[in-house]
């Protein structure tokens, strides 16, 4: 049939390309030495996996205090830990055959004064008597170990909105 001239058609038939896996990585760091850090637990739980996706495994950290993950594309959250050190959690994207390398993840030793504090409250301390915290009555249920660890402003647990300089956190 035929068409007036300002008007027009057309027919598509797009295939769905199947997307290929991509790969986020980083580096684990001791943030009292700055150094890398080895063996420290890295797991990585994508957001929004397809229908059947299989997680990777948890890795340690080599002696570089590097990991790496191949996952599909989109969006994932990277969590790292190690026994007697805080935690640190990343988020990134991961593109169809491309490396994103996330921010460093920054491990702090937990300090080693041990608070029991109860429903009372009172105060804790590190152990070096330098950071305090008071706790207020019914704060707590009961006897809870509190510790009071000093953090840099790189060992936060997570990364904070653009604009904010942090001095330190505990």
């Amino acid at each position: 049939r035929d068409l007036p001239p300002s008007s027009a058609s057309i027919v598509m038939t797009v295939a769905s390309a199947s997307l290929k896996p991509g790969f986020i990585s980083g580096e684990v760091f001791d943030d009292t030495k700055g150094l890398p850090m080895s063996g420290a637990n890295v797991s990585v739980t994508p957001f929004n996996p397809p229908s059947g996706a299989l997680y990777p495994p948890p890795v340690q950290t080599g002696l570089d205090g590097g990991y790496i993950f191949q996952l599909m594309p989109g969006d994932a959250l990277v969590q790292i830990s190690k026994e007697g050190h805080t935690k640190v959690e990343r988020k990134g994207k991961v593109l169809p055959e491309k490396e994103s390398i996330l921010l460093d993840g920054r491990l702090t030793p937990i300090d080693k004064k041990i608070n029991i504090l109860g429903a009372d409250g009172g105060t804790a301390a590190d152990a070096s008597g330098n950071i305090e915290m008071v706790v207020i009555p019914n704060a707590l249920s009961g006897d809870t170990n509190v510790y009071i660890t000093p953090i840099s402003n790189q060992g936060l647990i997570n990364r904070l909105p653009y604009g904010w300089s942090p001095i330190a956190g505990i």
